[in-house]
């Protein structure tokens, strides 16, 4: 039996442009900021995907207008100062995204209202009692996950947040931070819209023994 060999020619390097495909997490991230900041946003390079899709459905699902265009590549976001909840509780089907079931409850508790997130059944056993331990001491009304070990379905029952201070341990997963410290951007002034009241959100780090904080804050100086 003979063998085959192939040797290969080097041909120069190689030069030009590709662009990647957008992200689901960067997608969403994005989506949130736009659906509760003042006026209108385009989000350019967006990906399509069901996490994105889910985040776009429960969006409008609260009274936020999207729409898609460039086979949802580039999304219009109309944006408003609070959720438009309706008389009771919004079920919104966030199936196996961890981004959206994330940022909905951080953005949703902020907003005020009644709401039910549901996935599948794989969803129901990924924790998220570190974002809801870190919210509830801010919250006017409650929170819960309905599934042992603090994993969805997640009720949120609220009129806002109170304006007290918010801490989370560095040690817990990056992207809790994320979800609060995005409710307190200073370009968004998110949580300053959503509410009356104003927040600060204090993320502890220890290294070396020595604990560090790092914060953002909305509504006051500091």
């Amino acid at each position: 039996m003979s063998i085959s060999s192939v040797e290969p020619i080097p041909g120069g390097k190689v030069e030009g442009k590709i662009r990647p495909p957008g992200s689901k997490s960067l997608t969403n991230r994005a989506l949130i900021c736009a659906a509760f900041a003042q006026g209108a946003s385009r989000l350019r390079g967006s990906l399509q995907s069901e996490d994105t899709a889910v985040m776009i459905d429960s969006l409008q699902k609260i009274g936020i207008s999207v729409d898609q265009a460039d086979g949802g590549q580039t999304l219009s976001v109309s944006g408003s100062n609070q959720a438009a909840p309706g008389p009771a509780a919004v079920d919104l089907f966030i199936a196996t995204s961890g981004t959206s079931v994330r940022f909905l409850t951080a953005a949703l508790s902020a907003a005020g209202g009644e709401y039910r997130l549901v996935g599948v059944e794989r969803m129901h056993q990924r924790p998220i009692g570190d974002l809801i331990h870190a919210i509830s001491p801010v919250l006017e009304g409650s929170i819960t996950a309905d599934s042992p070990g603090g994993c969805p379905p997640v009720r949120v029952h609220s009129k806002g947040w109170n304006g007290g201070d918010v801490t989370v341990a560095g040690s817990v997963v990056l992207s809790t931070s994320g979800q609060l410290l995005t409710m307190t951007t200073d370009d968004m002034d998110l949580a300053g819209t959503l509410n009356t009241g104003s927040s600060y959100v204090m993320v502890e780090c220890t290294s070396a023994g020595q604990t560090v904080g790092l914060g953002a804050g909305v509504g006051r100086d500091r």
